[in-house]
């Protein structure tokens, strides 16, 4: 069976009548008491509602919950909502980072279904629309993440870099995927949760993204290396890149959205 769970506001019982042969202290002090439970209360229906008001509806899956792995998505992450404050904080710093004001209009997300799949993915993580055309998505983990030696950090990666996948525009989902997947790790340097393999400045391995399809069929990382230098030469250009991808990819997309001739990408690297 699943073990679903979703965000949902407290209910607010209704408290019982007083006596009429109550005592004016008790009944005062019965009175105090339930102005200090409506408050608790409400500061708590305030809360949950804070939380849930980030625009979309968030739902826990857990399929795979009769294995080790499922076991142990259950204790830590579902049963105290800890999937749903990975969900809502790295929602929090990409729509921070990607969507910095209304001039970058944001992509609209109705709902996110957090997934733990039955069996192992090809990766840590995949994206699909719930429906097609449709603004509701289904992120899958996959159990391997908890054969990892630090298992609470890759499951804060991978939803990091599922929500990354989630905001991101995709080119009417005609963008490349190289292009997509160099997007994602950008903002996981952005967020400080890359490993040492990218340090998040120019290195040697750019002088390969310096052709004129440098968005194609590139490495995520060394792709991260090339728009995190692009975005330190011109502040927005990641932004601006994804807005560009708002409309049905083609060729000129990027020299349309950011400025940069597709002839002459890399400017000054070498």
């Amino acid at each position: 069976m699943e073990d679903r769970q979703s965000l949902s506001l407290p209910l607010l019982s209704a408290a019982p009548p007083t006596s009429a042969n109550q005592s004016p202290f008790l009944s005062n002090q019965a009175i105090a008491l339930r102005l200090l439970l409506v408050a608790f209360v409400g500061i708590t229906s305030l809360l949950a509602n804070h939380e849930a008001s980030k625009g979309f509806d968030i739902t826990i899956l857990n399929n795979a919950k009769p294995s080790p792995a499922g076991q142990r998505f259950h204790l830590f992450y579902v049963s105290n909502d800890e999937a749903t404050r990975l969900i809502l904080n790295a929602s929090s710093f990409i729509e921070n980072l990607i969507y910095p004001s209304q001039a970058f209009p944001k992509k609209p997300v109705k709902s996110v279904h957090l997934t733990l799949s039955r069996t192992d993915l090809s990766s840590s993580y995949a994206v699909e629309k719930l429906h097609d055309g449709g603004d509701d998505f289904v992120l899958h983990l996959s159990p391997s993440i908890f054969n990892e030696k630090n298992a609470n950090r890759a499951m804060s990666v991978a939803v990091f870099r599922g929500m990354s996948r989630v905001w991101l525009w995709d080119g009417e989902a005609h963008a490349p995927p190289s292009l997509l997947a160099g997007m994602v790790e950008h903002i996981i340097a952005a967020a400080g949760l890359v490993g040492e393999k990218y340090s998040g400045g120019v290195a040697s391995t750019l002088t390969a993204a310096c052709d004129p399809t440098w968005w194609k069929d590139k490495d995520p990382t060394e792709m991260a290396m090339f728009l995190d230098h692009q975005e330190k030469e011109r502040e927005g250009f990641v932004q601006r890149l994804n807005q560009g991808l708002k409309a049905r990819w083609h060729d000129r997309t990027v020299e349309d959205a950011v400025g940069v001739p597709t002839q002459h990408p890399c400017g000054s690297v070498n």
